[in-house]
């Protein structure tokens, strides 16, 4: 299984690529079932692999869930609801989940309890290099057993992990059918699954077209009709924004995801339905708590954090299309702490040099502060798509006398800065899990340090560190009780200042739908507007 500080650097640059799908043209109206015949879907890059298990990327999410079933899904509340599991009994070690038994795959083959045990054991296996397995099957290890007379599949870990359930439900968890697991070379450029769709046309860096099953019956419970699900999809390139927007305008996209300066031309279009996709996670303020940092003084973190208004970095950083927000997570992941406005400090710059000035940091003639000769010196760092974001946070910094330096690198470079040299104080961490927990920014605030782990900041609250235990190990209510804990004791101690929540605007020509994550849309969701 892959190590859990490669998973997370992994995640990390998922989350910052531009590999954002659109979804495009050509949609018609079949019969009285308002049938989508055909739909063309923009992709802004090329899919890195179709292998279900080892895709690193949004697109590769796309092309899995639409090419492959999973043993369970979650609706838009992120919940968890039957998908080839009709029911399941689940424990903070076990897993036991009962298989319907009319589910099959493209080939014809019966998708039994012992095809999802070999996937599942596939999926988790070290050669396998899944780098998302860690997600579901935690970090312990775990043995999987099928009882095919009985259609029950029973998964047993090795350490509690409360987010196996939910781990089951994301894309990197599909199904992969024989045929794939006898070829496994193959699932990187052909489908294996007993999803709605196979792909049937492959043109690498051009195109590529999936074609809905005729005898596909079995879905996620909140599935739309199958019948009104659109029966050919072609994903064509489509690598820039502009382009995306005045296809969509033109009438030559069904679908778009559109933000940034293209956004305000295509709200004015009124004939286009509009759906807001938010993050899991936010961009947050990270304090480099390294011994002999600045940040390593809690009294320093917080005065720096009230020198920082979320509105103004949205501005800079989004144009001010993001949501400031107080929670390093959205309403969107389970467990959500709803009670955070006070437990983040405020906006206040007279206080923040007020406050450092109290703990003995005093103003020289160049009105920046020092102490014992030493002056208040931290180095901001960001990366390009951040846009005037790192200015904002050097700015801010600087007028409440602070002597910031600021660092804008590409994001190779920024990783190797985080996860290798540590050479920073300040920085906004773009969080973007890949899944709806809470449990995701755990290896990011706790746990090793670089180069060992990816606790960047260098982060100790054991505190923390108790409850997060708690929240992995527990199942039931009793689970977001640790969780919601975990969080706000992150923010009273100011290891994490929330800044703002990303959002993408889709817009609908016809057609309605609903996003799965940030930018992955649900395929069983893409129907015509009634």
């Amino acid at each position: 299984m892959v190590r859990p500080d490669r998973w997370l650097a992994l995640a990390t640059a998922v989350l910052l690529a531009a590999l954002v799908p659109f979804l495009s043209p050509g949609s018609q109206a079949m019969g009285a079932a308002q049938t989508v015949e055909r739909v063309t879907t923009g992709l802004a890059g090329d899919v890195d692999t179709f292998d279900p298990h080892r895709t690193r990327t949004t697109i590769g999410y796309q092309f899995a869930m639409s090419m492959y079933d999973r043993l369970v899904s979650v609706d838009a509340n992120s919940k968890i609801v039957p998908y080839l599991a009709t029911s399941w009994q689940v424990t903070p070690t076990t897993a036991t989940l009962t298989l319907r038994n009319d589910a099959t795959c493209s080939d014809g083959t019966k998708v039994t309890a012992s095809v999802v045990a070999g996937s599942l054991r596939r999926l988790g296996a070290p050669d396998t290099r899944a780098p998302y397995a860690v997600r579901t099957f935690g970090v312990g290890g775990f043995t999987v057993a099928a009882d095919d007379t009985a259609g029950t599949v029973t998964i047993t870990l090795n350490r509690p992990f409360s987010d196996l359930l939910l781990g089951l439900a994301m894309p990197w968890a599909a199904i992969v059918c024989p045929a794939g697991l006898r070829d496994q070379d193959a699932l990187g450029a052909k489908s294996f699954g007993s999803g709605l769709y196979v792909l049937d046309q492959s043109i690498r860096a051009s195109s590529y077209t999936l074609v809905a099953r005729s005898d596909y019956r079995w879905a996620p419970k909140d599935a739309a009709a199958l019948d009104a699900l659109p029966k050919r999809v072609t994903y064509r390139l489509v690598s820039n924004t502009t382009t995306a927007a005045n296809l969509l305008l033109a009438g030559g996209l069904d679908i778009a995801g559109i933000s940034g300066r293209d956004l305000d031309r295509v709200i004015t279009n009124k004939t286009l339905a509009r759906t807001e996709s938010v993050s899991f996670g936010t961009d947050y303020l990270l304090f480099n708590q390294a011994e002999g940092r600045p940040g390593a003084d809690r009294a320093v973190r917080t005065a720096m954090a009230m020198a920082i208004d979320r509105e103004g970095y949205n501005k800079a950083a989004y144009a001010g299309q993001a949501k400031p927000v107080t929670n390093f997570f959205t309403s969107k992941v389970d467990c959500f702490n709803r009670a955070t406005k006070d437990l983040v400090p405020r906006y206040d710059p007279n206080e923040a040099r007020a406050a450092l000035q109290r703990a003995g940091w005093t103003a020289a003639a160049d009105g920046k502060l020092a102490k014992d000769g030493k002056p208040l010196t931290v180095k901001v760092l960001g990366y390009p798509a951040q846009n005037a974001g790192p200015e904002y946070l050097f700015e801010a910094l600087q007028k409440v006398g602070v002597a910031a330096q600021l660092q804008v690198v590409e994001f190779g470079t920024l990783t190797t800065i985080y996860f290798g040299s540590g050479d920073w104080d300040v920085t906004s961490f773009p969080f973007g899990p890949p899944m709806p927990s809470p449990n995701t920014i755990t290896a990011f605030v706790s746990g090793p340090t670089p180069p060992n782990g990816t606790n960047l900041a260098h982060i100790r609250n054991e505190e923390y560190n108790t409850a997060a235990e708690a929240g992995r190990t527990t199942t039931g209510v009793g689970r977001c009780v640790h969780w919601v804990q975990s969080q706000a004791v992150l923010l009273r101690n100011v290891d994490v200042v929330p800044l703002v929540a990303r959002v993408t605007q889709w817009f609908g020509r016809g057609l309605e739908f609903r996003m799965f994550a940030e930018s992955v849309i649900d395929p069983f969701s893409i129907k015509k507007r009634p």
